[in-house]
């Protein structure tokens, strides 16, 4: 595997994870989180992929890969990972000291996640010198898997940015029903994925689309927290 190959997709992936973080971090530019804080964030959705990937063997060895359960317990997995990498690194109250921060930090985990998943997508064709598909693939995960992540952790940090007053138990049982919301739209979203043939593209807009809208509530629910705090 060519040293350039790997740049190439490093570049790519991360690019394009970064055009989403300039989007959502200007929903905090008034009082905007430490860059070191952002990166620290970041790196510990990187990690967090790492962690999924050593249950989801399991898992796959258990069921096989295509499995309603796979694709059940592979969602959990990931949403887990991702929420107890940002807690650990980010969702403290010493680094999240206002409502909107456990949205950002959770969408900003989410987008490290992303960044590591994409490489590894990209990086397959490319290393075959197969760089259109490599392109296509990118793009495809531009729009699609990484507002995938983006929204499922999103749907986390709403819940917690609009708890984030409430008493420790409060917050632990919205972070139970959140990461269930969250993997439930995971394994909807990957279920889909699944099954629609690849030539039918009312069925691939359908299922982007309920990304898409998602993000969009997302965003407005964002709004309101800034208000309401």
């Amino acid at each position: 595997m060519k040293l350039l190959n790997v740049a190439h997709a490093l570049t790519i992936a991360s690019g394009l994870s970064f055009v989403w973080m300039w989007i959502w971090l200007r929903e905090d530019r008034i009082s905007p989180e430490p860059r070191t804080r952002i990166l620290i964030a970041f790196l510990g959705g990187v990690f967090a992929v790492f962690i999924s990937l050593i249950f989801q063997t399991f898992t796959e060895e258990l069921f096989g890969r295509t499995a309603l359960a796979t694709i059940i317990i592979w969602s959990l997995i990931e949403e887990s990972s991702k929420f107890l990498t940002a807690r650990v690194t980010s969702l403290g109250k010493q680094f999240a000291d206002e409502p909107i921060d456990m949205l950002m930090y959770m969408v900003i985990t989410a987008l490290g996640f992303a960044t590591l998943e994409n490489f590894l997508f990209i990086l397959d064709p490319l290393s075959e010198s197969l760089v259109t598909i490599g392109w296509t693939t990118a793009l495809v995960r531009f729009i699609g898997a990484t507002l995938l992540h983006v929204s499922t952790s999103g749907i986390i940090g709403i819940f917690l940015a609009f708890n984030f007053h409430k008493s420790r138990a409060i917050r632990g049982v919205v972070v139970v029903i959140g990461i269930f919301c969250a993997t439930l739209f995971h394994s909807i979203f990957n279920f889909f994925t699944l099954s629609y043939s690849h030539n039918d593209p009312l069925s691939i807009l359908g299922t982007f689309g309920l990304v898409w809208g998602t993000i969009g509530i997302l965003l407005i629910l964002a709004e309101q927290v800034k208000t309401a705090d």
